[in-house]
């Protein structure tokens, strides 16, 4: 799920409960703490750590298995989540 994919849900929710899209991504920031952009990358780069601790996958392919169509765009969230490239978390878990 993209945060582009997520738009027309937030804006299906929206029209059937009578409210603005933007409110409901104010409630959706408000009762989990973080913007729905942020909350889908840290979903992401969670997933993609237990991957890189449990399979051999190249990172390229775990990147594109949790939603990132450019492993380099991925490695860069992954270094401002973690601290620490896929690389490199790969070599020291």
């Amino acid at each position: 799920l993209s945060l582009h994919d997520a738009l027309p849900i937030f804006q299906q929710v929206a029209k059937t409960y009578f409210v603005n899209p933007v409110y409901i991504g104010q409630v959706f920031t408000k009762t989990v703490g973080m913007h729905f952009n942020e909350y889908l990358h840290s979903v992401r780069i969670a997933e993609a750590k237990k991957l890189i601790r449990r399979t051999d996958i190249k990172i390229s392919g775990i990147a594109s298995m949790v939603g990132y169509s450019d492993s380099e765009y991925f490695a860069n969230k992954f270094k401002a989540i973690t601290g620490y490239l896929p690389s490199y978390y790969r070599k020291t878990v």
